[in-house]
């Protein structure tokens, strides 16, 4: 699970196009923090270092 974590963050990280960012207008606590365009697949950024 670890792994597809880190998967999950380097694909926001190096393709930004392709993921929706929902930090900043995201209503729902529990709705993801990134959203994939194509597979919908939901990325939750758990601490301030997950992506960096």
């Amino acid at each position: 699970m670890q792994q597809r974590k880190f998967r999950l963050s380097e694909a926001v990280r190096v393709l930004q196009i392709k993921w929706w960012d929902n930090r900043f207008n995201n209503v729902n606590p529990r709705a993801p923090d990134f959203k994939h365009k194509i597979t919908k697949k939901g990325l939750w950024i758990v601490s301030s270092s997950t992506l960096e």
